[in-house]
C-alpha cells in the first residue's frame, strides 16, 4: 500500500512482517492555534510495531526548533515513561511542511496507549503549536481512521491531542483537543 512518504506498507503473504505507516488524509487543512507547545494523537497498537520514523504536517518556521516524541500513558491519560524522542529540528524552509523525524527504533508494544506528539522546543507552554488539524467527524483518514497500519485508537478518545510542555515528561497530563485531530503519524515496521 502507498504511503505519503515514499514507503510501502502492509506485508506480503506468509512473511508475518510488513511496514506500518499512518498519516491522517485531511481534506481540509487549517493549523491550530490553541496555546500548548505539544500536540499529537493518542494510538494503540493490536501488534508490536518498532517505530522508525514520525511524521508531522506542521507550518514550520526556519527561526523555530521542533522534535517529535512517544510518551506511554497510564489509564488516565499521564505520562507514565518517555517511550522515545527525535533529535531536535530546524526546518529547511518557513511553510507548510510534511517534517520527517528519524528515531531510533522505538518497540511499541501491542494494547498499550501511547501519545505520538510534536513539540516547539524553543517556545514556551503556552505557544501555538501550528500543526495541521481537521475535524474528526468528517474528515477521511482522520484520527479515528488513519489508514495503513496495525493500530487501534484509544476508545476514550476520538480527539487529537495537547500537552502545555515545551519537553513533555513523566507526570505530565496529555489534554484532548474537542473534536479535532492533529497531523502526526508514524513510519515502522511490525
Amino acid at each position: 500500500m502507498y504511503s505519503p512518504f515514499g514507503e510501502s506498507s502492509g506485508g506480503g503473504g506468509g512473511g508475518g512482517a510488513g511496514n506500518a505507516s499512518t498519516f491522517p488524509n485531511f481534506l481540509a487543512i487549517t493549523f491550530s492555534s490553541s496555546n500548548f507547545a505539544s500536540k499529537g494523537a493518542f494510538f494503540k497498537p493490536i501488534v508490536d510495531i518498532t517505530v522508525s520514523k514520525v511524521i508531522a504536517r506542521i507550518n514550520a518556521d526556519t527561526t523555530h526548533t521542533y522534535k517529535a516524541g512517544i510518551y506511554e500513558l497510564n489509564g488516565s491519560r499521564v505520562i507514565q515513561a518517555v517511550t522515545g524522542e527525535s533529535a531536535t529540528q530546524v526546518p529547511a524552509s518557513t511553510a507548510i511542511l510534511e517534517m520527517v523525524f528519524p528515531v531510533a527504533d522505538i518497540v511499541l508494544l501491542a494494547g498499550t496507549v501511547y501519545y505520538i506528539g510534536i513539540t516547539r522546543t524553543d517556545s514556551t507552554t503556552t505557544f501555538s503549536m501550528p500543526i495541521a488539524t481537521g475535524n474528526n467527524a468528517s474528515d477521511e483518514g482522520n484520527q479515528s481512521g488513519m489508514p495503513l497500519a496495525p493500530y487501534a485508537v484509544d476508545t476514550n478518545s476520538t480527539a487529537g491531542a495537547r500537552v502545555a510542555s515545551v519537553s513533555p515528561s513523566v507526570s505530565d497530563t496529555i489534554l484532548i483537543s474537542g473534536l479535532s485531530c492533529f497531523g502526526v503519524g508514524i513510519i515502522g515496521s511490525f
